[in-house]
């Protein structure tokens, strides 16, 4: 009997293993779900926040007037700067003052920044989203007991009212382990709900640029079944596939919290724990939101 080549022999070898690497990918998304591919290469428009006005960097005074009386700490917090070793050649960099927590300063000294940014041309009914951009965290820095980073926000009016919104933020923990908190108000009920991001998985990495992504899918009304994924440097770190983030049609997703400061944000904003033990600076690439 003719024995096969050895060239047989590795073809059949491969497709022995492709097989059962399929047959092992079918059972992991059997018992875990699929694992989503980085949000960016499933939404095809994009809306970016600028920074520059053809060759001239924006001042804070002029992201101050794009926020119509919504924004704290930007006069006083905020820089605008080319960088030379950054994923983009314009960042904005917030400072962080020692003792400070969430910008307004309602329940501490007031620190970082906090705006919205609602993008134009975002479809009114927009109910899918993908957020990205870079962060850098100093080498040293102190990650404290908590603070927030930007996230997508929805509301059932263009204009944001107080009831009736969602939000969906980015903020780290002790020992930067990293977490989606979510919230969903209304006039009758608010439904507050934390995910950890991997804590077992590795901390938010400093002293070099991060990219985070965050995907936000609002649910439908009266079904649980909104989802919101989030991934640094592509890898997806944290995800929930049963959000309950909206109980009207008419919520849609606006834009961006643009906040960034100590505390962690709980029910109608008040601040979690989370002061700056030093003074700190973040810096930040402009926001980029895509939609279908």
């Amino acid at each position: 009997m003719k024995l096969p080549s050895n060239k047989a022999l590795l073809i059949n070898g491969g497709i022995v293993l492709t097989v059962l690497f399929a047959a092992l990918v079918g059972v992991r998304d059997l018992l875990v779900g699929k694992v989503e591919p980085v949000c960016t290469e499933r939404y095809s428009k994009v809306a970016m926040f600028p920074l520059q006005r053809g060759d001239q960097l924006l001042k804070p005074d002029d992201v101050q007037a794009a926020a119509y009386g919504q924004d704290h700490g930007v006069m006083t917090n905020l820089t605008i700067r080319r960088l030379k070793d950054s994923p983009a050649p314009v960042a904005m960099g917030v400072k962080l003052e020692a003792g400070t927590a969430h910008a307004n300063g309602t329940a501490s000294p007031a620190g970082g920044i906090s705006l919205p940014w609602r993008p134009r041309g975002v479809p009114a009914d927009l109910s899918a989203a993908c957020l990205t951009y870079h962060v850098f965290l100093p080498a040293a820095f102190d990650f404290e007991a908590g603070g927030t980073l930007p996230g997508m926000f929805g509301t059932v009016e263009a204009d944001g009212k107080v009831s009736d919104k969602t939000h969906v933020r980015f903020v780290w923990g002790p020992q930067g382990t990293l977490h989606q908190f979510m919230f969903a108000d209304t006039p009758e009920n608010t439904t507050v709900f934390t995910t950890p991001a991997n804590v077992h998985g590795s901390p938010m990495p400093t002293g070099r640029w991060v990219r985070v992504d965050q995907e936000v899918i609002l649910n439908a009304p009266g079904v649980g079944n909104g989802k919101t994924r989030l991934w640094i440097d592509q890898v997806l770190r944290a995800e929930i596939r049963n959000a309950d983030l909206r109980e009207s049609p008419k919520m849609a997703i606006q834009g961006v919290s643009a906040d960034v400061h100590f505390g962690q944000p709980t029910v109608n904003d008040k601040l979690g724990a989370g002061r700056a033990a030093k003074t700190e600076e973040i810096w930040i690439t402009p926001f980029e939101v895509r939609f279908n």
